[in-house]
């Protein structure tokens, strides 16, 4: 079994044409989530801390860059990956950022492509991984409180939330 702890990046920013939130979306090209728009984030390096290893897959994924403790802490995802080539466990620590910018692109080539997007956008919704819809709204939730999902994977590959799929918590970081 491998244990891991990952990061997700939520972006938002508004629209500079039309004022409307969007959100910082990202498309691997070269990993089973490749037909899926996610976002930015991956495992954190040996000894590296979860704040900064969000702000690092950030930028290397999009070329945003965000100082590392300007990333809110947002929730975690509990994962349970049950694929046997995959056996693993870990949290998903998720953070967010609201830019009131417009920066500027800069996805590494043939790996990632990434893109502004409305969240209210039916076909991002459905091309996204299964869990994300059922914890995104969270995210944006006022008052916005802390929450964990926890999430299954199984074969085939679906991820699954439990029903009960948030906790609010007062505290994430202890």
């Amino acid at each position: 079994m491998h244990i891991v702890a990952e990061t997700l990046a939520v972006v938002d920013r508004p629209n500079p044409e039309t004022g409307e939130l969007e959100i910082l979306m990202g498309q691997p090209l070269r990993n089973e989530w490749s037909n899926y728009f996610n976002f930015s984030g991956g495992e954190a390096e040996p000894g590296e801390l979860l704040r900064p290893a969000a702000a690092r897959e950030l930028k290397e994924e999009t070329g945003v860059d965000i100082p590392a403790e300007q990333l809110q802490e947002l929730g975690k995802l509990v994962i349970y990956d049950l694929r046997p080539h995959k056996l693993r466990f870990g949290t998903v620590a998720i953070f967010g950022a609201h830019l009131d910018y417009d920066p500027p692109l800069t996805p590494k080539p043939d790996e990632f492509d990434c893109l502004w997007v409305n969240p209210k956008d039916r076909n991002i919704l459905l091309n996204m991984p299964p869990d994300v819809p059922r914890w995104l709204p969270l995210v944006y939730r006022e008052p916005f409180t802390p929450f964990i999902c926890v999430k299954t994977v199984t074969i085939p590959a679906a991820a699954t939330l439990l029903p009960a799929c948030f906790c609010p918590v007062s505290n994430l970081s202890k």
